[in-house]
């Protein structure tokens, strides 16, 4: 799915659910520090939502827009 749009696999957070979905989360979590606007980020999504689908069972990914 697109950087833009929800996805289940990789969910994004805000300053309002960081505590509670990251900070108080159980087992392992892996967050990524983006930009809509930046390319990188862009270019790293595909591979990120294949680690999402293939961890989904073990692990949790989320998704902060620090330019927001």
């Amino acid at each position: 799915m697109s950087i833009h749009g929800q996805s289940d696999k990789i969910r994004t957070v805000t300053g309002s659910t960081f505590g509670r979905l990251v900070l108080e989360a159980e087992g392992p979590i892996a967050v990524e520090f983006m930009s809509y606007g930046c390319a990188h980020c862009r270019a790293i999504e595909p591979v990120l939502e294949q680690v999402a689908e293939m961890v989904k069972d073990q692990e949790k990914i989320f998704r902060v827009n620090v330019a927001a």
